[in-house]
């Protein structure tokens, strides 16, 4: 073999083993394809299947849309901003873990007709008295049952002190008759309510934030305009949050798997602490993280100190106020009245996240304090409803066996039979309302108590 012939042979060698090492080359690049398919595909089936077997657990309830009353529920007022409509047709109302019907009937509350019965009772609250449960399930029904006298359930959700006042005196006047007895139910964010007052406004249908905290150092109030509700509704609607966000593709996502993945919902939260401790790929980290909420939040007000926010005197004061109004117009027209203080979920069950912040008494102390000194009757719920929950700490409340939903802040059906059936005791044994068979009733109602 002469040179030129050894050179062409070694070329064509080369060029042999060129053609060999790519196509190596390409078989390892489908081979790791291939393998990270499988193990993307697995991974997809394994967290289907994860997915599949929380959504039979207590976790499943963490999925689901977040209710919106229904649209033309309410109707706007002069004074309140908002009230129930009057005869509004029943309609479905949907939280996680439960549907039911509401309604309002001719004196604007979810309620059934009122017949002229006499001596009644007049319930007004906020959304705890409104319900979040079926109405014949409603704490109000209950008392109705245990007394035997008829009750008007009309709280609304939103109401503070100061509105239930005028819900108070515009439903004696549509009535046409005076309540025996008129129970006002408090709540810790009451003073807050007052201070906001009128908090809400009805825009395309919807009742919506008009006021709100601008400044919680100084209590500076932001008055909304009807253009910026309109927007925080569609934002709302769109995305699940007020304002339009940074991007909002990925927010619509992200608000799809919020309301359908448990897998998503469990691991929202770590993965976001993990990201947002990122410091390279910025504009990433921002897409995917939701900028921090607010340091204090408008449930956080009641539990302050007025040392560090002065303003929050002027508005416990004004409050306080509100309710010796009350108290003056009921002793006017021969009403009697009673104030029932509802615990916040936190205050009850200390193991639950934000109990650190909202499981003190002091609010409800606070209240019960004035009342005492202003000799107005009342009735403390913490202590009975702390006195018959179940304090073993888990990830979860049981609506069944619990005195409140597990992902929503209001009284389950068996929170609301509980407040039932304290009230109604505590009105037998001071004959705060004429019932018959008195002394049966009071077994009765002390018997469900001890085995409750």
């Amino acid at each position: 073999m002469n040179g030129e012939e050894a050179r062409r042979g070694n070329g064509v060698h080369a060029a042999g083993l060129g053609r060999t090492g790519k196509k190596q080359r390409v078989q390892a690049m489908k081979r790791i394809l291939q393998n990270g398919g499988l193990a993307l595909l697995s991974i997809a089936v394994a967290l289907l299947i994860l997915e599949g077997f929380l959504r039979l657990t207590p976790y499943g309830r963490m999925i689901g849309e977040d209710p919106l009353p229904p649209q033309d529920y309410y109707r706007s007022d002069a004074l309140a901003g908002i009230d129930i409509r009057e005869r509004a047709e029943e309609r479905a109302y949907r939280i996680k873990e439960c549907e039911f019907g509401i309604r309002g009937n001719e004196l604007g509350c979810f309620d059934e007709p009122y017949r002229g019965e006499e001596p009644f009772i007049l319930l007004v609250g906020d959304s705890f008295s409104w319900g979040y449960v079926p109405i014949e399930q409603n704490w109000g029904k209950g008392v109705e049952k245990q007394t035997g006298v008829r009750v008007l359930t009309c709280g609304v959700p939103g109401y503070g002190t100061r509105s239930e006042f005028l819900k108070a005196r515009q439903v004696v006047q549509r009535a046409g008759r005076k309540p025996q007895l008129l129970i006002v139910a408090h709540f810790l964010n009451d003073p807050i309510d007052d201070y906001l007052h009128p908090r809400y406004r009805l825009i395309e249908g919807y009742p919506v934030e008009a006021r709100g905290i601008a400044d919680f150092s100084t209590g500076a109030i932001r008055e909304k305009t009807n253009d910026t509700l309109r927007e925080e509704l569609e934002n709302w609607q769109r995305y699940g949050v007020p304002e339009r966000p940074r991007h909002p593709t990925w927010k619509r996502i992200k608000l799809f798997l919020n309301e359908r993945s448990v897998c998503y919902r469990i691991l929202q939260l770590p993965v976001s602490a993990f990201l947002a401790k990122l410091t390279p790929a910025e504009g990433l980290r921002d897409s995917l993280v939701d900028p921090p909420a607010q340091t204090l939040r408008v449930a956080d007000l009641p539990f302050l100190s007025e040392a560090e926010h002065p303003w929050l005197a002027k508005a416990w004061k004004d409050h306080f106020e509100q309710l010796r109004s009350l108290r003056a117009w009921a002793e006017a027209n021969g009403i009697r009245l009673l104030v029932v203080l509802i615990p916040m979920r936190e205050q009850v069950y200390g193991f639950l996240p934000g109990a650190e912040s909202w499981g003190s008494d002091g609010p409800t102390r606070r209240v019960r304090e004035f009342l005492v000194r202003e000799g107005i009757p009342h009735v403390d719920l913490l202590p009975v409803f702390r006195s018959h929950a179940d304090q073993s700490p888990r990830r979860f409340l049981d609506p069944q066996k619990d005195l409140y939903w597990s992902l929503d802040g209001h009284w389950s059906p068996k929170g609301n039979r509980l407040a039932g059936l304290a009230v109604s005791g505590h009105l037998v044994e001071r004959r705060l309302v004429t019932v018959r068979d008195e002394a049966d009733r009071l077994r009765v109602i002390r018997e469900a108590l001890a085995s409750f």
